[in-house]
Parts: C-alpha cells; structure tokens; sequence
C-alpha cells in the first residue's frame, strides 16, 4: 500500500497545475496499483502530451 501511495503521488506530480476531477483522480489512484514499470510509462505519456502543448 505504501507503494501505491508512492505512485499515486507521482502520478499526480506529472499533471501538477491541472484541474483533475473525482473521476479522473478515481482512475489514477487505480492506475497507482500497477507496477513501477507501466507507471513510468504512463508518467512519460504525460510529459510528452503537456511538451506538446
């Protein structure tokens, strides 16, 4: 569980300045449960989206 935080927290460290709702935070403290590996790539996909901007 301490883990999922850990991933949680960095998954919403990669949407910092973006207004999430209930929902949208649902699912990523969801995706927080995967491993270390598919959140890295998720956490990628984010940065390559909001560069693109």
């Amino acid at each position: 569980m301490e883990n999922q935080e850990k991933q949680y927290k960095r998954l919403i460290a990669a949407l910092e300045g973006l207004e999430l709702t209930e929902s949208e935070t649902s699912t990523l403290k969801w995706l927080s449960g995967w491993d270390y590996i598919a959140i890295n790539d998720i956490i990628s996909l984010f940065k390559k989206c909001r560069s693109e901007r």
